[in-house]
């Protein structure tokens, strides 16, 4: 079958709809039209595959969610933790960075995890509690010699940051505000949304946000958090709905949605 001029902007129409994170089929009767000739016509499916190799894109997932698609680390479609804000320097970032890895290994501790379609129920203050005892642990393996190590000191950097005080504005000095920073930092991205009908510190973690993770499992930084919290038997609610700083980074930067 030859492509016409229509397939080849149908292509072109889902590949748009696919770099908004925050898109659902189910509010979009023209993207449910266009993932399902995507999923049946192997000729359009093949375009739209080579157009998002050109783009430095892969498909994660093309299912009732939409298409998924994540950049390489080299695509310009990356989002980085230099956009997030307060991380105009490099120890912000590698707190953000921090953050991010210890909610993705608190949600998912065990690489059976991730192949569950579930939702995730995570809270600021649990986060930030596994966080705070996984972060002590590693930096104490490496060691007084390897003190000075980067990876060591983005986890001691974390620890010796205050919670959030009762009463007290919450700014870059405290741990919370770094997860929270996170959280608000993955909605943004379509891979969270705050939990409206729970409590009011509770955020729920999307499958998209599953995939994202999945995707990038094998980073030494969230392996390190996620074996521990496995042996602690540490993991987020899934109640149903009604490394270092560079590692720490590249697990954000790399992964995260255009």
């Amino acid at each position: 079958m030859t492509l016409t001029a229509a397939d080849q902007r149908d292509a072109g129409a889902l590949i748009a709809k696919a770099l908004d994170p925050k898109l659902r089929t189910s509010a979009d009767p023209e993207y449910r039209r266009l993932l399902d000739r995507y999923r049946t016509l192997g000729e359009l499916r093949e375009l739209v595959q080579m157009v998002l190799s050109g783009m430095d894109l892969v498909v994660l997932a093309a299912d009732d969610l939409g298409l998924v698609v994540a950049p390489t680390r080299e695509s310009v479609l990356s989002a980085r933790l230099g956009d997030a804000p307060n991380t105009g320097s490099v120890r912000h970032r590698m707190l953000l960075g921090v953050a991010l890895v210890g909610v993705a290994a608190y949600a998912y501790p065990r690489r059976e995890d991730l192949e569950i379609e579930r939702p995730r129920y995570v809270t600021v203050a649990d986060v930030d509690e596994f966080l705070r005892r996984e972060c002590a642990m590693l930096a104490a393996a490496q060691g007084e010699a390897d003190a000075e190590a980067d990876d060591v000191e983005a986890w001691r950097a974390y620890a010796r940051l205050a919670a959030r005080r009762t009463g007290a504005r919450m700014g870059p000095k405290s741990s919370y505000y770094w997860v929270t920073q996170a959280l608000e930092w993955l909605v943004e991205h379509g891979m969270a949304r705050p939990d409206r009908r729970g409590d009011a510190d509770r955020w729920v973690l999307t499958e998209r946000f599953r995939l994202h993770v999945a995707d990038l499992a094998g980073n030494a930084a969230f392996d390190a958090l996620a074996e521990l919290a496995a042996e602690a038997g540490t993991s987020a609610r899934t109640f149903a709905p009604g490394p270092g700083p560079s590692d720490a980074a590249r697990a954000a930067e790399g992964g995260a949605p255009p």
